[in-house]
């Protein structure tokens, strides 16, 4: 009688340990999904699931399920390519914006979207910074576009917050998203489901060695 009393307890015990252990794993499979998670993983984790005997675990683990199901649906669509129509324009063309790429590329995403507009128009209308000002601080792309779109005189470029602060003159501000800083993921995302993307990138789409440091009226950053 004892020792059948013992050896439940210690069926139990094993149970509990196991779950534990099962419990910690799910926890690690959640936290890299995204990155390394397979298919053959989403249907042990599923099995696993399956096997628990704590209801309250399994609705708690069934839920991390399913945002590793989620995870794996967006890696899987990561591995596909996607062609989408967007509308070409070439920023050399009459009227030339010889630094204008940022508004052209601006342009073609809204042509897309059935927005009719030129990229001299967005020339015209995005925010400006001198190129240097009186005290000699330098324009912040942060702010505007630094110095001549056009070429006519020196000019520099702008960065994303401007570019997407112009595009709310658009379209509604809620379809602008500014994906700056987040994942390579999101931009794998969008492209998947047929949305363009703005992005800031070299002519060879190799990473940048030649940055340099500007003072600005706002402190410094890093152009190129």
């Amino acid at each position: 009688m004892t020792f059948v009393s013992v050896c439940q307890f210690h069926t139990k015990a094993t149970e509990k340990r196991s779950q534990e252990v099962i419990v910690m794993r799910l926890d690690k499979e959640f936290e890299t999904a995204a990155d390394t998670l397979q298919a053959t993983d989403i249907k042990r984790v599923e099995k696993t699931i399956k096997e628990l005997t704590d209801k309250k675990d399994i609705k708690k683990y069934s839920e991390k399920f399913k945002v590793i199901k989620k995870q794996q649906v967006k890696k899987e669509n990561s591995n596909r390519s996607a062609k989408i129509d967007v509308p070409l324009l070439n920023q050399m063309d009459d009227p030339r914006l010889f630094n204008g790429c940022e508004v052209t590329s601006l342009a073609m995403m809204l042509n897309f979207n059935d927005i009719n507009i030129t990229k001299q128009q967005l020339a015209e209308a995005i925010t400006t910074v001198p190129l240097e000002d009186e005290t000699g601080l330098k324009g912040n792309p942060h702010e505007g576009f630094v110095g001549s779109v056009s070429g006519e005189t020196p000019g520099l470029g702008v960065y994303h917050d401007p570019i997407a602060q112009l595009a709310t003159d658009y379209v509604d501000s809620n379809r602008v998203k500014d994906i700056s800083g987040k994942g390579f993921i999101n931009v794998i995302e969008a492209l998947s489901e047929g949305q363009p993307v703005w992005v800031i990138v070299t002519s060879t789409f190799s990473p940048v060695t030649n940055m340099q440091t500007w003072e600005t009226a706002a402190g410094p950053i890093d152009v190129t």
